[in-house]
């Protein structure tokens, strides 16, 4: 997999001007405008410069405007930021209305205000790489899984490096669906990605779909049983999109029931630790975490997979599923691809044995995800 646009070192002010345009695009009006506050607040030298002082040459995937968003609604969740949490309708605040100037302009003043009077709170939280386990980014996961059973019939050893608490590792346990119902995955799973696809080759599951191991790793894992772990997780949903705040509980949920080992590792450790097994699948996947590793732990990953894949065939297949952001054009880079290897190749992509295919593209939160015809990609993509 080719180094990700988000290697970029655009400045402060230009990684928050393009957050806040993205949350706008994505619907997250709130966050369009506590980015833009921050953005605007670098720019005029005001406190936001001496909080974000370690951060001047950070790479767009770094994701400080993420961090920042997440430590003020963390703090707000704890009940430290009164003046913002009545915004927030994570919180029961309201949200000014799409014209409300004067709504929005106290917002922003709220923000700032924030950073100038808790520096030293919201610096510790900085330091947290973003752990966004959003239940909607296992849309495609969900599709691959279903192409691999129907393709094998076999057993699915399930990873996940970069699997923050692992709830994706449960994917099989949530439904996704097309705004016809044509979908995969229990009708009566509390994880309901309603109208999550759409396309022309929309997979089904010509049977239950069974993964024998879940295993995720992560530097720093998250108990999903932890009261604390859970806060954490959900202050780092936009605090204006309530349905991700509902689909967090109730995967959340799932995963309390669902066993599966999340442990602390390097992803590439964990990668060149895996040996094919005999009657199974073995399927690599991670979602918006490519652009967290260096250069060298990309190559050692890339690396073992295809020293694995030369060992793989129809009785021990190998898959890596990712959804990444790949689109060269700078103005698509939020978009996700959901682009596959597999050994032998999944019969339907027309690709040889471990060639890099791209299934379809998806949200930044993995739902709505459009299926596609099989789009075979150059090495340097």
């Amino acid at each position: 997999m080719a180094a990700p646009p988000t290697d970029s070192r655009p400045g402060l002010v230009t990684l928050f001007d393009q957050q806040s345009r993205l949350a706008a695009e994505v619907g997250s009006p709130l966050c369009a405008q506590v980015c833009a506050a921050i953005g605007q607040d670098v720019a005029d030298e005001g406190p936001s410069v001496g909080l974000l002082s370690d951060f001047q040459d950070a790479r767009t995937g770094d994701m400080v405007p993420l961090r920042l968003q997440h430590a003020l609604h963390r703090r707000a969740l704890d009940g430290a930021e009164p003046e913002l949490a009545r915004f927030f309708p994570s919180l029961g605040g309201d949200m000014p209305e799409p014209g409300d100037q004067d709504g929005w302009a106290q917002l922003r003043a709220a923000v700032v205000a924030a950073i100038a009077a808790h520096p030293t709170e919201l610096r510790v939280l900085l330091d947290q790489i973003p752990q966004t386990n959003e239940p909607g980014r296992a849309a495609p996961l969900i599709g691959v899984l279903a192409l691999a059973s129907n393709a094998w019939s076999l057993p699915i050893r399930l990873h996940e490096i970069g699997c923050s608490a692992g709830l994706n590792l449960r994917a099989d346990k949530f439904r996704v669906a097309t705004q016809d119902g044509v979908g995969v995955g229990p009708l009566d799973s509390p994880v309901q990605l309603h109208n999550g696809w759409s396309g022309e080759v929309v997979p089904t599951a010509d049977s239950p779909i069974d993964v024998v191991e879940r295993v995720g790793v992560d530097l720093d894992p998250v108990n999903i049983a932890d009261g604390q772990a859970q806060l954490y997780l959900k202050a780092f949903i936009w605090p204006d999109q309530v349905e991700r705040f509902r689909r967090l509980s109730a995967a959340i949920d799932i995963a309390l029931t669902v066993p599966a080992t999340v442990t602390r590792s390097s992803a590439a450790d964990h990668v060149e630790s895996l040996a094919l097994q005999p009657g199974n699948v073995l399927m690599v996947w991670h979602s918006a975490f490519w652009m967290y590793l260096s250069v060298a732990e990309r190559a050692r990953i890339t690396n073992h997979l295809e020293m694995l894949g030369a060992h793989a065939d129809e009785s021990q297949p190998l898959v890596h599923v990712a959804l990444e952001a790949r689109d060269p054009n700078p103005a698509s880079t939020y978009r996700g691809w959901v682009v596959v290897r597999s050994w032998p190749p999944l019969p339907h992509t027309g690709v040889d044995a471990g060639q890099e295919v791209r299934l379809g593209v998806a949200a930044p939160h993995g739902v709505p995800m459009v299926w596609e015809n099989p789009l075979p990609l150059a090495a340097d993509i």
